[in-house]
């Protein structure tokens, strides 16, 4: 019954995983229909243009992280990017500061929309087939027309063929396109905004799989220790029978009394010495037998007979008799 529980569970939550996998992928799917990204494989994506850098033999990447987190040796490709983003002033400081340090941005965006912050009092040095400015170390190559790199545009006009040219005179192979721009990432990165989706949902799966194999492989370690383990024979049962009703009514002397003549009549059979043993014989050969020497046979009798004597009805001394009583007992037979 347990093992077709489990089974059950496991199929359950086999089906829960690839239900919830699936809703991911559709998810990240839909996100990734934005105009403009390199995901999208719309009219007006960019993903053709991304695969075009790629088979170009460039180490091609998105890049989905502030600016504070680039690296240098780097060529950044900006398509149409989101303004929020991009014009926040820490992004646009971080943003220049990668840039003077000797890394190139190739950008394509409305010089309206720039002339205010990243190329601002900036003087083209080359108006051919685009802008190009010079800042610090490094350069902005600016490309207004962001259309001409979309998936519908990208056989019909020569810009493509103009930035390809650039990134190979350029010569850097490693080749960001940012997608943060395009609301992709978060501000603060996690671990799982670091990596990509692909190693996101690889580690999620892989750490259900490792609950399922925890779950599906447990084993109970060993059994519960037994605290109390009553001795289930015919004539202890009646014992305690007895003694619990003479308990109930207060004669504590009577329960250690008919507790004294069952362990009699075990020490009888165990000292093998004949039977209506007085207690006086019970504890002389109780002081010559080894084991009865160890548990203190001896004053255990006496402790007993001088409890009924005194008619005593401490219940804590009683119990304590009565367990010293069964402790013998039990090693006795």
């Amino acid at each position: 019954m347990r093992k077709f529980l489990k089974d059950k569970i496991l199929t359950i939550t086999i089906f829960l995983i690839i239900g919830i996998s699936i809703f991911i992928l559709l998810s990240i799917n839909d996100k990734y229909e934005i105009d403009y990204t390199t995901y999208s494989t719309k009219d007006y994506g960019t993903k053709a243009l991304f695969l075009l850098t790629k088979n170009l033999n460039f180490n091609v990447k998105r890049y989905q992280k502030p600016a504070r987190f680039l690296k240098n040796n780097h060529t950044l490709i900006i398509i149409k990017p989101s303004m929020k983003r991009f014009l926040d002033p820490k992004e646009q400081k971080k943003l220049l500061s990668w840039i003077k340090s000797g890394n190139e941005l190739i950008i394509s965006s409305k010089t309206s929309t720039l002339d205010n912050n990243i190329i601002k009092n900036l003087v083209p040095i080359n108006k051919n087939q685009y802008l190009e400015y010079k800042l610090g170390n490094g350069k902005i190559y600016l490309f207004e027309e962001y259309d001409d790199f979309t998936n519908i545009n990208i056989k019909n006009n020569e810009s493509v063929v103009y930035m390809v040219n650039l990134l190979i005179e350029i010569n850097n192979k490693n080749v960001f396109f940012n997608e943060y721009y395009h609301d992709y990432g978060k501000s603060n990165p996690g671990i799982f905004s670091v990596l990509n989706i692909e190693y996101t949902i690889l580690i999620f799966q892989c750490f259900l799989t490792i609950l399922l194999f925890i779950f599906y492989k447990s084993r109970r370690f060993g059994f519960p220790l037994t605290v109390l383990e009553n001795e289930k024979r015919l004539e202890n049962e009646n014992v305690y029978a007895i003694s619990n009703i003479i308990r109930k009514s207060n004669s504590n002397s009577m329960v250690v009394e008919t507790y004294l003549n069952e362990f009699r009549k075990s020490l009888e059979k165990h000292l093998n010495q004949g039977f209506d043993l007085s207690d006086d014989e019970l504890i002389t050969h109780s002081k010559s037998d080894k084991i009865l020497i160890k548990n203190n046979t001896a004053q255990l009798i006496i402790r007993a007979n001088n409890y009924i004597k005194n008619d005593n009805n401490n219940p804590k001394e009683m119990l304590n008799i009565v367990k010293s009583i069964l402790k013998n007992r039990k090693e006795l037979l």
